[in-house]
């Protein structure tokens, strides 16, 4: 990590502290550990795993939404860019600091709902890839909304990029959702309870890298497209 991507990355992080996001999830997760608490045991790791998924792990989509619209309305972006920061830096930043978040809560509440008898290494997968693909498609869309509403009502269009595989618990098991990288996440974060097999972590981990790859780019060109180029310079 540069210098830049640090100071950018840690500001980040003191702006969500400064703007209680940490308070807000720690309180949101408080209230899912006990609605989770009282679940019967069969059932509560399934659940935990939808929360899991469903909200820490997808916070970065509306959480950066709220973050470009502010710093748009501040006027942000014109200074911005015109110091070293690089646009794929301040893309990263943004990214990694709401991952964390993601990490953070998502730990904390499966930790205190279902105890320690959980894979570490598939769920920290399958958080941190939802979470970049997430945060990273939120700032696509940011950039080109001008309100709150305005991103809301357009988030509809990925929502079913995430939780059409969901569906899968309700209707039965189809190929079709596969084609989805919220099929790849959940695979990750149901290996924290019970072992995948070797075609299907090929399958996720090959799904969600190009998944965060194609959301990097959409991010990186709507920034260059809606705010770089109104500002009269690239980076």
């Amino acid at each position: 990590m540069n210098m830049r991507l640090k100071a950018a990355f840690l500001a980040d992080v003191r702006f969500q502290f400064r703007h209680g996001f940490y308070y807000a999830y720690l309180f949101v997760s408080v209230v899912y550990i006990v609605l989770l608490r009282f679940v019967e045991e069969g059932m509560r790791e399934k659940l935990a795993v939808l929360v899991v998924f469903s909200d820490p792990a997808m916070l970065g989509f509306f959480f950066i939404g709220g973050i470009i619209l502010l710093e748009k309305a501040q006027g942000i972006f014109p200074a911005l860019f015109v110091t070293p920061l690089r646009i794929a830096e301040y893309v990263w930043a943004k990214v990694w600091s709401l991952t964390v978040l993601s990490l953070i809560t998502s730990f904390f509440i499966l930790l205190a709902t279902v105890g320690t008898d959980i894979s570490v290494l598939p769920v920290f997968i399958g958080v941190t890839f939802t979470s970049l693909i997430a945060t990273l498609l939120g700032i696509g869309l940011a950039v080109r909304v001008k309100t709150v509403n305005q991103f809301l009502v357009s988030s509809v269009l990925f929502v079913p990029i995430f939780f059409t595989p969901v569906m899968e618990w309700i209707g039965g098991h189809s190929f079709m959702y596969y084609l989805f990288p919220g099929k790849a996440g959940l695979l990750f974060l149901e290996g924290g309870f019970a072992p995948i097999t070797w075609n299907e972590t090929i399958y996720a981990l090959c799904m969600l890298l190009c998944a965060c790859i194609a959301a990097y780019y959409f991010a990186l060109r709507s920034l260059k497209k809606f705010i770089l180029f109104f500002q009269g310079g690239e980076q």
